[in-house]
């Protein structure tokens, strides 16, 4: 018995719908591999880019050493010795002939200056060859081997930058660095990078990079570092020690590296240059607790920095002010009347400061208090709570806060 033909007529929407589902899936797998290609191209370039860079300014470091050259003794690299030497010694000067130029072309009459002697020095230029040889690198598309070489390539960008702290070239030779930038300009110029925006990831590297050339120390992030790429992880805190921002393994943009011994780090590049303008300097200027230290408000009319630390100290008081009216600037303790509790998110607002208590206490300056929104007056030191309950339920932790023009204020309680 042949089948009501109306059936296939309204069966009719869901074949074109199983076709395109079908035509879909076979469009998307074929897309994501040619994409998936492409990215693993442009990441393996930069990443051996990068990885010769480093070998190339190990082998000018050794070339500019004032001593005679290091042990050939030959070492194998371990992912997990960081001090392991290279399979190959560092090329010197006493094994140069008259006819060779030298590393990288560099002849015996360049105007790069000669390193003096320091062992400690010596050491960590031959680790970073060892760390960079290419002899010694795998281009297998192995778990493994990715690994270790990602591994390597941090350790030899954390090498290099050992390496420049104990030259100081950056901030006290400007010959070295003006050398190094011409070069770096003229391999960039013949060597051009493949743009690193992975379609549709949100992407787009590198996440940090040097702020200023004079300040090794002080790291600019893109766009906050907000997308990472896959697959970066940072671990939680155990308890008694709580990871850093720096420490997160990013293997798949080792620009990342430098977070993590950065003194300084820059969140937007564009407006911080326009605020410090072309000449920024980096001072070190007050030693403070290992608190947590949040709510910074800085009051014009007083010229003070007001700041609020939470754990340690126990019962999170006092809050600290920073006195700019004075050369140096000074740090004191600060306490308002009545006391607040663990400010966490600040801002100031006609003529106040604004603050999200994140913390409560049934005896705090003898009276109690609870997690809420509280007001300071810098002039006369008096403090109001403006808020501390959502019709009757206390608030969890209220933190950032920010006050509209026209009063409203606007605050997150996570």
């Amino acid at each position: 018995m042949s089948s009501d033909p109306m059936d296939q007529l309204l069966e009719l929407e869901n074949t074109f719908y199983k076709e395109g589902y079908d035509l879909g899936i076979q469009d998307g797998s074929r897309t994501g591999r040619i994409e998936g290609r492409l990215f693993g191209l442009t990441s393996a370039f930069e990443k051996f880019s990068t990885m010769g860079n480093l070998h190339g300014r190990s082998v000018i470091w050794s070339a500019r050493l004032s001593t005679p050259q290091l042990a050939n003794t030959k070492l194998e690299v371990s992912a997990n010795e960081p001090d392991a030497m290279a399979t190959n010694a560092l090329p010197t000067k006493s094994t140069q002939s008259s006819q060779d130029p030298g590393p990288a072309g560099i002849s015996p009459s360049s105007p790069l200056p000669q390193i003096p002697h320091n062992s400690r020095l010596e050491k960590h230029i031959q680790t970073l060859y060892a760390l960079t040889e290419p002899a010694s690198l795998s281009t297998d598309n192995t778990e493994d081997a990715v690994s270790d070489f990602n591994d390597r390539l941090k350790r030899a960008e954390g090498k290099a930058k050992i390496i420049e702290r104990l030259l100081d070239e950056d901030s006290s030779n400007e010959a070295t660095r003006q050398a190094e930038e011409n070069l770096e300009m003229d391999f960039t110029r013949s060597h051009p990078k493949p743009s690193r925006s992975n379609g549709g990831t949100g992407f787009v590297g590198p996440l940090a990079q040097i702020y200023d050339p004079s300040l090794p120390n002080v790291v600019s992030l893109n766009k906050y570092a907000s997308v990472m790429p896959y697959h970066f992880f940072r671990n939680i805190s155990n308890g008694t020690s709580t990871p850093t921002f720096g420490s997160t393994s990013v293997p798949n943009d080792t620009s990342f590296a430098p977070v993590d011994e950065a003194d300084f780090l820059v969140f937007d590049q564009e407006r911080a240059a326009e605020i410090l303008g072309p000449n920024p300097s980096y001072e070190f200027v007050f030693e403070v607790s290992e608190a947590v230290h949040e709510a910074p408000v800085y009051v014009a009319s007083q010229n003070e920095l007001y700041l609020s630390q939470l754990a340690p100290p126990p019962g999170y008081l006092p809050q600290l002010v920073v006195d700019l009216n004075q050369d140096p600037p000074t740090l004191s303790e600060y306490l308002s009347d009545p006391l607040v509790y663990a400010p966490n998110g600040g801002t100031f607002h006609n003529g106040l400061i604004y603050w999200g208590a994140s913390g409560g206490n049934n005896s705090i300056g003898g009276m109690e208090q609870r997690v809420g929104l509280r007001t300071l007056d810098p002039l006369t030191n008096k403090s109001t709570t403006i808020l501390n309950n959502y019709f009757g339920y206390y608030f969890n932790t209220v933190d950032d806060l920010f006050v509209h023009l026209n009063g409203d204020i606007w605050f997150t309680d996570p």
